[in-house]
């Protein structure tokens, strides 16, 4: 299962409704809490990151995202390269992947350090805090969908917002990055810890095999030329250990907004509306057009660019899932409707177990628009080793489906994706405590229909007394109690109260 040796971390202080909280990601991370308490605004920071980390990457295609940076942009930024570094860097890679033989890849074993001298060479471009700064605070705007990062800070609250983020790896602190938000100059600091190995996992591709030959000292080659290309076998390093530094982190990442029925019903209008408005901008006068969070943007653009994918071999185990959540939640197939038209926006139907033919989402059940883009996603986007956050998956679910579906998510960690939600469904945390609680039978590692108590992790998100913000608390798994909040079992005992109340009155009215 991703991420069993693994721990992220994440704090937060002063950040929107949350006043302070601390929470670790796992396989399987649910927050839980009343309404207005940061569970969505921590969601979207958690994206945020994830998309920054990762470069923005894209397992579908790369038109799909307007990418302004690449993962590593900032080689140009490296101090100038020596002759004896350069020649240092020829001389490890001619030792490190080549026989004695010119031409022939040694058979070195891999995932083995990089000598410090070269280690030293590379840390400088993997986190230079000066530029990533504005960058990340443009990510983070851009996907609340807010003009200033000021606006995202706590108020009534301390002079700014904090951001810290810790990567763990077998009980070695691998990465640590701070963000505050204070004022209109965001700030990042990060750091790689001396004790922190950089190595390599994978051979290198072919396309950086030839650089040996510029090692030699009597190389025709122009020491400009000579530079330039230890720059480049600097990039592909940095690039190389990247992955190793900074783990789930930089792995790609999806996001299911709330309101998804209404984004499925009406993408095609919203994306010709917004193409319309953009052709005829130089004709009509400017005009204030609204803007869309990153969330929702890149969720339209993931429905426009499924037209053009194809379902692979390679996709078995999550095709498999999609067709259990159809099987077991939806009764139903959600496929994407051919048009004749070139280049029309894709358009998605329903097809009830049974039936033959297809229905529009439109005049469909609101719960199969709500999950049609999990099915969506699951067959044509997710990969093993992504990450998926789902915004209130039981919206518009009866109780029995909710159950259904929170079986379906336990099934999706186990094929390798790591889940996080947020919710307000007493019912799928019953069935998340009734799912841990079986782990613990024999002979059930391993197996789909259970999970360990140590791959969920439930947040509860809890306002303060004071109205000064909320604060985040971990509900940790009881054998009696599952994950059950607290504030649950109140309200039904209260209700319960309630009802013998008025029972009690009933009966006495009848006895007058």
């Amino acid at each position: 299962m991703a991420g069993d040796s693994e721990k992220l971390t994440l704090q937060v202080k002063n950040f929107g409704p949350i006043a302070e909280g601390e929470v670790d990601l796992r396989p399987l991370t649910v927050f839980i809490g009343p309404s207005n308490t940061g569970k969505s605004y921590l969601a979207t920071l958690i994206y945020a990151l994830h998309r920054f980390f990762s470069g923005g990457d894209s397992l579908l295609s790369d038109r799909m995202y307007d990418r302004r940076y690449t993962r590593l942009p900032y080689l140009d930024l490296y101090p100038k390269i020596s002759r004896d570094q350069a020649l240092r860097l020829f001389e490890w890679f001619e030792e490190s992947y080549f026989a004695e033989e010119r031409g022939a890849l040694s058979k070195k074993e891999m995932n083995t350090p990089l000598p410090n001298d070269i280690a030293d060479m590379v840390r400088p471009l993997l986190f230079p805090d000066e530029e990533l700064s504005p960058v990340l605070g443009e990510e983070i705007a851009r996907f609340y969908g807010v003009g200033s990062l000021d606006s995202l800070v706590r108020y009534p609250g301390d002079s700014g917002a904090q951001i810290f983020f810790q990567r763990h790896a077998n009980k070695e602190l691998t990465l640590d990055c701070c963000f505050n938000i204070d004022g209109s100059k965001p700030s990042i600091t990060t750091s790689i810890p001396d004790t922190t190995r950089l190595s390599l996992d994978n051979p290198p591709p072919y396309s950086v095999l030839h650089w040996h030959t510029l090692y030699t000292g009597t190389s025709d080659r122009t020491t400009k030329d000579r530079e330039r290309k230890a720059r480049d076998l600097l990039r592909w390093l940095a690039e190389a250990v990247y992955p190793d530094i900074t783990g789930n982190i930089s792995c790609p990442v999806h996001c299911l907004p709330p309101g998804r029925t209404g984004i499925m019903h009406a993408h095609c209008v919203i994306m010709s509306a917004m193409i319309e408005r953009a052709t005829v901008a130089g004709i009509h006068p400017p005009a204030q057009l609204p803007t869309l969070n990153g969330v929702i943007a890149d969720f339209l653009m993931t429905l426009i660019a499924l037209r053009s994918q194809r379902q692979r071999a390679s996709r078995k185990e999550m095709t498999k899932l999609a067709e259990s959540l159809e099987k077991n939640v939806l009764g139903g197939a959600v496929n994407i409707e051919k048009s004749l038209v070139p280049n029309m926006y894709p358009s998605f139907v329903y097809r009830p177990d049974g039936w033959d033919r297809d229905l529009p989402l439109m005049n469909t059940a609101s719960m199969v628009s709500e999950l049609a883009p999990l099915v969506l996603y699951l067959r044509h986007v997710v990969q093993e080793g992504d990450t998926l956050i789902i915004e209130e998956p039981e919206a518009h679910l009866h109780p029995a489906m909710q159950t259904a579906l929170m079986r379906e998510l336990v099934k999706a960690v186990h094929a390798g994706i790591r889940i996080i939600i947020t919710t307000h469904s007493e019912w799928m945390l019953e069935t998340l405590g009734n799912l841990t609680l079986k782990s613990e039978l024999p002979n059930r590692q391993g197996k789909s229909d259970c999970i360990k108590p140590e791959d969920v992790g439930v947040w509860l998100f809890k306002p303060r007394e004071d109205d000064s913000g909320s604060v985040v608390q971990e509900i940790e798994f009881d054998q009696q109690t599952g994950f059950t909040p607290q504030q649950h079992s109140d309200l039904i005992e209260a209700l319960y109260n309630e009802w013998a109340g008025i029972s009690s009155a009933i009966e006495d009215n009848k006895a007058q």
